[in-house]
């Protein structure tokens, strides 16, 4: 934050050194916007895979507890039925 061009003021070549400093300073400032940009970014996208996985994951598991998704064999769902009923 309180970085700023480092200034020789002795030399001749003074508005030379610090166009450098300054060109020098805007690419490292660049350089970290693009580093947040990208993190950023990949962020919000890794966030929306946990998103859209979590979804399916209460939508099966929404599908099971409402009885229209179940892990028993075809053959054996009635036998199951009767028994998770309650008396």
């Amino acid at each position: 934050m309180a970085q700023r061009p480092r200034l020789d003021t002795t030399a001749s070549y003074f508005l030379d050194s610090y166009d450098a400093e300054i060109k020098c300073m805007n690419t490292l400032t660049d350089l970290v916007k693009e580093i947040t940009d990208y993190l950023m970014s990949n962020e919000k996208r890794l966030n929306k895979q946990l998103k859209d996985y979590l979804q399916l994951t209460y939508k099966i598991l929404n599908d099971y507890t409402s009885k229209k998704w179940t892990d028993v064999r075809p053959e054996d769902i009635s036998k199951e039925v009767k028994s998770r009923q309650t008396v």
